[in-house]
């Protein structure tokens, strides 16, 4: 599975242009709130709250680019912000029927 931190939808295209088998599947969250955060990993534990909410935005802003990014190259992008599970099951299963 291939989040985008990393690895891009542009570097998907170029890896398949250079005949390089690869299964991508883009995730992201648009709707990320700090509240959110404060229930998830602990690594932010002790952060404030100006964390919280930069932290939050970036990813937001960085998933609606990602979003973008896999529309204009086709390539699948699973918003996790209507339902994490869901979203989860969904990149899972597009994996499989690609791979």
């Amino acid at each position: 599975m291939v989040e985008g931190d990393v690895v891009t939808p542009a570097a998907a295209t170029a890896a398949a242009g250079l005949g390089i088998p690869l299964t991508a599947v883009f995730l992201g969250n648009t709707r990320l709130t700090p509240a959110h955060l404060r229930a998830a990993p602990d690594w932010l534990e002790g952060a404030d709250d100006t964390a919280y909410r930069e932290i939050a935005a970036w990813v937001r802003d960085r998933s609606a680019a990602l979003r973008d990014a896999c529309a204009a190259g086709g390539h699948v992008y699973v918003e996790l912000g209507t339902g994490y599970a869901q979203g989860i099951e969904r990149a899972y299963a597009t994996l499989l029927e690609r791979a």
